[in-house]
């Protein structure tokens, strides 16, 4: 057993610790090491991994960037937090990413490059708080130049659904778009970046950078991955296993925040009665997390979810389509954003969706449910949506009160084998 708990649910993932998606990872990089290569972005919720996989990209790129031969492309990657920019226009952000990366140079031994003499250095040196972007293609192009081996600059691009709400969001989608798409440096600049909502919303609007790369939407953990998780805190009960994997429905926040607390208070003498302690400790005190989760999967993904709680089974996406719609945002968008956002599996088929996991589903129930039955952007088939889930799901009633029924008893049955059999994969496009 571990003498500190392994179990970190606040901060990403450090690289020696990530799993679950070092196939995605391994993707992304074998496809930026190629000579001819694309730009990335990565799809998930909030807590959902995003900048975990980021940093494994990093770690990856650099490992191969230390051990390449002579001539090999030098693949240089370089981690930017857009937040912590704090930028008022995108002329700023292309300072900060020139300051990020005279930093990283300063620190690598992996580059041959007199970096006192590039334009970089000048530029940083002079203390810019703003560069056009034409500037900044040239501050790269001359670094480029100066490197003695094929040179390739990927920059991992965090946070990105905080760049999109400015008046000059648009204005630095399109300018990055010609950086990596049909620039000077298209070749030698790649971009990965990490959204959820908001961005994908901008993608289906038409932006021009968004349509210009590959994306891959972050899937639930396997009921392997989520078992070798479990693992790292030491020995625990099968019963204790299994309620877990059925409270957190693969959702990697969820399945760390509940093994912390139960490793804290011993993790071998774990129970089902004290896992479903945690997850009502984990409603209550990351709400605003679930909450957030909830509003960020559209007016079709809630009512999508509302009618997978209650049918309490597979549903294909002609089921729920002849009970979801007109809600002004396609069906397919809520369906990919429930699963991007770990509230919902779909099969191998990428046909059929199921409901997750019991930690979220109760949340639903207590908060969510009701707020449906007082929404204005009902579908036409809402309140026979609604008498469902009271049948099937159990009392809808406010925060305070009391739910009873197959949810509140432990009798509703989700999908807690998260990953097994046919619920494995939830990446890929929107269905259209």
């Amino acid at each position: 057993m571990p003498r500190e708990n392994p179990f970190y649910y606040n901060l990403p993932t450090r690289p020696e610790d990530f799993l679950g998606r070092w196939p995605l990872v391994d993707e992304i990089v074998a496809d930026l090491c190629r000579a001819r290569s694309d730009s990335w972005a990565v799809i998930g919720g909030r807590r959902f991994g995003k900048s975990s996989v980021l940093k494994a990209v990093k770690t990856r790129l650099a490992g191969h960037l230390t051990n390449c031969d002579a001539g090999d492309w030098l693949v240089f990657p370089l981690l930017v937090d857009l937040k912590r920019c704090q930028p008022t226009s995108e002329q700023h952000i292309y300072v900060c990413i020139l300051r990020y990366l005279h930093r990283a140079l300063q620190r690598s031994r992996a580059l041959n490059c007199d970096l006192a003499a590039t334009e970089l250095h000048a530029i940083v040196t002079q203390d810019r708080d703003a560069l056009s972007f034409f500037q900044f293609e040239n501050v790269l192009e001359d670094l480029v130049r100066r490197m003695q081996s094929p040179f390739r600059l990927v920059l991992l691009l965090d946070e990105v659904e905080s760049m999109t709400d400015f008046d000059w969001s648009e204005t630095l989608f399109n300018q990055l778009r010609a950086l990596i798409y049909d620039g000077l440096l298209a070749d030698v600049v790649k971009l990965v970046l990490t959204g959820s909502a908001n961005v994908i919303r901008a993608r289906h609007a038409g932006s021009p950078l968004l349509n210009a790369v590959k994306i891959e939407h972050l899937a639930s953990f396997a009921e392997a991955d989520l078992q070798t998780l479990i693992a790292r805190g030491g020995e625990m009960s099968g019963q204790a296993a299994a309620a877990v994997r059925a409270q957190s429905g693969g959702h990697p926040f969820i399945a760390q925040y509940l093994l912390h607390h139960l490793w804290d208070a011993g993790l071998a003498r774990a129970t089902t009665a004290q896992v479903e302690q945690v997850a009502r400790q984990m409603r209550q005190k990351r709400a605003a997390d679930l909450q957030g989760w909830w509003e960020s999967v559209g007016d079709s993904g809630q009512w999508a979810y509302a009618v997978l709680a209650a049918a309490q089974d597979w549903l294909d996406e002609r089921s729920l389509l002849a009970q979801v719609q007109n809600t002004g945002q396609p069906l397919g968008q809520g369906l990919s954003a429930l699963c991007y956002h770990g509230l919902v599996i779909r099969d191998e088929s990428r046909q059929r969706y199921r409901v997750a996991g019991d930690l979220f589903l109760d949340w639903f129930v207590l908060n969510g449910a009701k707020r449906l039955a007082e929404s204005n952007t009902q579908p036409p088939g809402a309140l026979v949506i609604i008498k469902h889930l009271e049948q099937h799901v159990g009392a809808l009633t406010n925060i305070a009160g009391d739910v009873s029924g197959p949810v509140a008893s432990g009798q509703f049955e989700s999908a807690a084998a998260v990953g097994g059999g046919e619920a494995t994969d939830c990446r890929g496009e929107t269905p259209e």
